[in-house]
């Protein structure tokens, strides 16, 4: 019997996960207008652009195609700018890359009628509906959909390129042309993390194209507003079941793991490039920004934006998985070790210590944030990651003693498709996936890898026994 019943499990889940496979999506085209209706004097097409995060201004742009941005003219009128699809959609599965500007707002306007809200939410600590990923207030104030908040604040700085899924569900009406269902927004997922689930909309948000509903319409960005990039738009039909699968247990209650007013420094298991590791670190700070920290190997592994972890799988019943799991929008980092030892600037840095690696430890600062100890051959080392106070960014600090001089110690501080410098001075990484931001006069060693990828290094003098380097990663 047991036996009848595990296989009718994985034969009603296998026949769900068929039914729920992926249907092609269709890219809407940015090599040209043809893709809308006509494209208004402040929508632009490009190949780049770059909003500075830290000073107002315009974007930085360059000519192509790829990428559209949206110039507000300095006298806009209310409601005029507008970018309408030559596409009319019901039910819509619609992916997309944004990048916003500093300061800005923006909407995607579903059947140009229901908005999810875009916005510089930036270190926001608590998010409301005019915040990326809000749905924002009806216009008629009345019974339904007046507003909702995102589940939590996952907002990357202005200048970086940012990533939403939105699966909506049309209004349904019958054969009278009455209005049946309310239109319904199945899942907003923001940087990874799902911010909105299962929302009935019933009827219109301020600022559509029209106050009345129907079963099929373009999809509308807002022009009126503020500074906007997109890149990347899909669009495909909802499968036809988007309700999830169901598993043969769920936990009514999982076990969170939040900050408080000072730091959570957390042991246990986590999954990392799908590897379970067995000696990690999370720490969580109360400005909801946390990393993951491999005290084997004395290697960052993960910075995250949101909420702190889930432990379900560690304490609930024999806490089988032994995984916590971020809760936040998490950017992976390569992994590698912080520091290394090179016989040149050319040397191919090591995907694990080639010297002898001693983790010795760690202390709590005053904040009580942890300083990770260990030795890397003939050095001691400190290694500290901290926030500042609005949670923007981290900054990443090692202290060294050695008995001897030496010049050959690297401090080994990002990796990515590309390392640009952008206007300002702050290094966008990996496709403007985050920032690092060095201090004044500190020169990096930036080179390619045999991967094709580019590395950032710095060097760690060790003179009179003592040495030290830090940077900023922001994000």
């Amino acid at each position: 019997m047991k036996l009848f019943t595990f296989l009718l499990f994985f034969l009603l889940t296998a026949t769900c996960a068929v039914a729920q496979q992926d249907a092609a999506y269709t890219p809407v085209l940015l090599t040209g207008p043809n893709s809308f209706k006509p494209l208004p004097a402040n929508w632009k097409l490009v190949s780049e652009v770059f909003f500075n995060p830290l000073a107002d201004g315009d974007p930085v742009l360059k000519n192509g195609t790829g990428v559209l941005v949206n110039i507000p003219a300095k006298n806009k009128k209310w409601n005029e700018g507008h970018l309408l699809t030559n596409m009319e959609h019901g039910d819509l599965d619609l992916d997309l890359d944004l990048m916003m500007a500093k300061g800005s707002n923006s909407g995607i306007y579903l059947q140009g009628r229901y908005e999810v809200r875009l916005s510089d939410s930036w270190g926001k600590q608590d998010p409301d509906y005019t915040d990326a990923g809000g749905i924002y207030k009806r216009e008629a104030n009345t019974e339904g959909a007046e507003g909702r908040p995102p589940a939590q604040n996952v907002s990357r700085a202005p200048g970086l390129w940012q990533h939403m899924q939105i699966v909506f569900r049309a209004p349904r009406f019958n054969a009278e042309g009455k209005k049946t269902e309310n239109a319904r927004l199945v899942k907003v997922i923001y940087n990874g993390v799902t911010i909105q689930e299962n929302i009935e909309l019933s009827g219109p948000t301020t600022g559509g194209i029209a106050s009345d509903e129907t079963a099929m319409a373009p999809l509308m960005f807002q022009g009126d507003h503020g500074q906007v990039a997109l890149r990347n738009i899909r669009y495909r039909v909802p499968p036809a079941n988007t309700e999830p699968v169901r598993r043969a247990s769920a936990v009514v209650n999982p076990i969170l793991v939040s900050p408080g007013v000072a730091p959570v420094v957390h042991r246990g298991f986590l999954n990392y490039n799908g590897k379970k590791l067995t000696a990690p670190v999370a720490v969580g700070y109360p400005q909801k920004v946390s990393y993951a920290y491999d005290l084997d190997k004395g290697r960052l592994l993960e910075v995250w934006r949101g909420d702190f972890l889930d432990a379900t799988g560690m304490w609930y019943s024999r806490g089988e998985q032994q995984l916590a799991v971020a809760l936040g929008s998490l950017i992976v980092l390569p992994g590698k070790p912080t520091l290394a030892f090179l016989p040149g600037k050319d040397s191919v840095w090591p995907d694990s210590n080639t010297a002898a690696y001693n983790y010795l430890g760690y202390d709590l600062l005053k904040d009580g944030s942890p300083v990770f100890k260990y030795q890397l051959g003939d050095a001691m080392i400190r290694e500290t990651l901290t926030p500042d106070n609005s949670g923007k960014r981290f900054t990443h600090s090692i202290s060294a003693e050695m008995a001897k001089e030496a010049k050959d110690l690297w401090f080994r501080v990002a990796e990515g498709s590309d390392i640009a410098l952008q206007p300002g001075g702050l290094y966008a990484v990996n496709d403007k996936q985050y920032y690092i931001q060095l201090p004044e006069k500190v020169k990096p060693l930036i080179r390619k890898t045999a991967a094709n990828t580019t590395e950032m290094l710095l060097p760690v003098t060790i003179k009179d026994q003592k040495g030290g380097v830090n940077y900023e990663l922001v994000w």
